[in-house]
């Protein structure tokens, strides 16, 4: 659940109880005892909520970072493994040019 859900839900709780309790018939001082008493539960059930919630968005931001960390280390070892490749091709290249260099310094041009 989103954060704002889960305070409104809260917050909602909280006014919703007071309210019953205020509209019921008892003494001042039941009344009062009575909703410090429901005010201590809903504060207690919404530090719950909140701490499930931050602990799920601790979980999956580090299930992202990992994603993430996993991807970058995949990327890198393609462009590690294309460079090589290519600085292959470049040596194979220049190899082939001083070849036809050679040929062309005894037959007079480069084929």
């Amino acid at each position: 659940m989103k954060k704002h859900t889960v305070l409104g839900f809260a917050l909602g709780a909280a006014v919703g109880g007071a309210v019953a309790l205020l509209r019921a018939p008892s003494s001042g001082v039941e009344t009062r005892r009575r909703v410090r008493e429901k005010t201590g539960e809903l504060s207690g059930q919404a530090k719950e909520k909140i701490s499930g919630t931050a602990s799920t968005v601790k979980d999956q931001a580090v299930a992202t970072k990992d994603t993430v960390k996993h991807g970058v280390e995949a990327s890198v070892d393609v462009v590690k493994r294309n460079a090589h490749a290519l600085s292959d091709a470049a040596s194979e290249g220049y190899r082939v040019y001083r070849e036809q260099l050679e040929v062309a310094g005894t037959n007079g041009h480069v084929k």
